[in-house]
C-alpha cells in the first residue's frame, strides 16, 4: 500500500512539474489564432489588428489562420482537436452560443472540448426603422407593435442569424410580436428597408453607421448598457425602457479545454495589455467596436450562461435544429 502510495505522489509531482515547464517555455512555438471565417470579415479584421500587438505581448510569433465553412463549426472543431498546449487558439463570438439549439450534431462539445479565456471586442446593437415608419420613439414603436400584434414586418439576415435571434430577443423583453421576414443576406434585408418592404430591422452598429449618417433611417435605441462613443446621441434601449436590458455582438478566445491553467494565464494577461493599446482602440473604433476585458472564469461563466439563455430563445423562437 505504502509502495502504491509513493507511486501515486511521484505521478502527481512529476505531472504538476511538467505543467510547470510547459507554461514556462511557452511559447514555444508559432501560435496560430484560428478564425472561422474567410479572409475579409469583420472577425478576421479584429483578429488581424490584435495579433501584432498580442505577439508582442505574448513574447512570440503569432499568425491568423483562417479556417472557414458550416456555420464555423470547421474552425472551432480544428481548434477543439487540437494539441492542448496554447498554440492553437480560436477566436470566435457570440454566435458560437447558439450552436447547441442550431445544430443537431456538433463535431466538439462546447461544455467540455474548449473553453474561453478571454474577451477581445464588442459592439452594440441598433434598432433601425424606415424613415416613413410612424414611429419616432422606442415607446411609439411598442405601441404600435402591441396594437397590431405578428403583422409588422422586421427583416434579419435569415433564419438562425444573429440579426434574426437578436431581435426576437429585443422583442421578447419589450412584450412585443413582429412577422418576421428572412433574407439571405444583410445586403438584401437593409435594401428592402430602405425602399420599405420591410419597417424595422436590428443590426450592428457598424451595420447601421452608414444608413445613420446617411439620414435614410431613424434609429430608436442602442443595445449597450451605456451610450456608444460612435453614436452618443442616441439613447440606450436600457435608459428607454428596459433598465436590466444589454446585448452586444462580442468576440472573444478559446482554447482546447485540457490547456495548462498557467498557459491559459499568460495568454489572458497578454490579452489584457494588448486591449490596453491605444492605437488597437482606435482601430477597433472605426468599426464601432470596443474593447471588453475579462478574466477566464469570468469569460467560462459567462459564456455557460449564454449558451442557457439563446438554447431557450431559440426554441421559443420555433427555430429547428439543422
Amino acid at each position: 500500500m505504502f509502495k502504491n502510495f509513493l507511486s501515486g505522489a511521484l505521478v502527481a509531482v512529476v505531472a504538476t512539474w511538467s505543467q510547470v515547464a510547459v507554461a514556462q517555455d511557452y511559447p514555444s512555438d508559432t501560435v496560430s489564432i484560428v478564425v472561422p471565417f474567410g479572409p475579409g470579415g469583420g472577425t478576421d479584421f479584429i483578429a488581424r489588428a490584435f495579433a501584432d500587438k498580442f505577439a508582442q505581448n505574448l513574447g512570440g510569433t503569432v499568425v491568423v489562420d483562417n479556417r472557414a465553412g458550416a456555420g464555423t463549426t470547421v474552425g472551432t472543431a480544428y481548434v477543439a482537436n487540437s494539441a492542448p498546449d496554447g498554440h492553437t487558439i480560436l477566436m470566435n463570438g457570440s454566435t458560437l452560443t447558439f450552436h447547441p439549439a442550431l445544430f443537431k450534431s456538433l463535431p466538439y462539445d462546447l461544455e467540455s472540448d474548449i473553453k474561453p479565456i478571454a474577451f477581445v471586442s464588442e459592439q452594440p446593437y441598433v434598432l433601425l426603422v424606415n424613415n416613413d415608419f410612424p414611429a419616432d420613439t422606442l415607446d411609439e414603436f411598442v405601441d404600435l407593435a402591441k396594437a397590431s400584434p405578428g403583422t409588422i414586418p422586421y427583416a434579419s439576415a435569415g433564419v438562425g442569424s444573429a440579426m434574426h435571434l437578436s431581435a426576437e430577443l429585443l422583442w421578447r423583453e419589450l412584450g412585443v410580436e413582429m412577422l418576421h421576414i428572412p433574407y439571405p443576406g444583410t445586403g438584401a434585408a437593409m435594401n428592402d428597408l430602405l425602399a420599405g418592404e420591410v419597417k424595422a430591422i436590428y443590426t450592428t452598429a457598424t451595420g447601421a453607421a452608414e444608413m445613420l449618417n446617411a439620414g435614410t433611417v431613424k434609429a430608436l435605441g442602442i443595445s449597450s448598457a451605456e451610450r456608444s462613443d460612435a453614436l452618443p446621441d442616441l439613447p440606450t434601449i436600457a435608459e428607454l425602457s428596459l433598465p436590466n436590458y444589454s446585448h452586444t455582438s462580442w468576440i472573444a478566445l478559446f482554447v482546447p479545454a485540457a490547456t495548462p491553467d498557467d498557459v491559459v494565464a499568460k495568454i489572458s494577461e497578454a490579452t489584457l495589455k494588448t486591449l490596453d493599446d491605444p492605437q488597437l482602440q482606435e482601430q477597433f473604433a472605426t468599426q464601432g467596436l470596443s474593447v471588453r476585458r475579462g478574466t477566464p472564469a469570468e469569460a467560462q461563466a459567462f459564456f455557460l450562461s449564454e449558451i442557457e439563455r439563446w438554447t431557450e430563445i431559440i426554441r421559443a423562437a420555433g427555430v429547428e435544429a439543422q
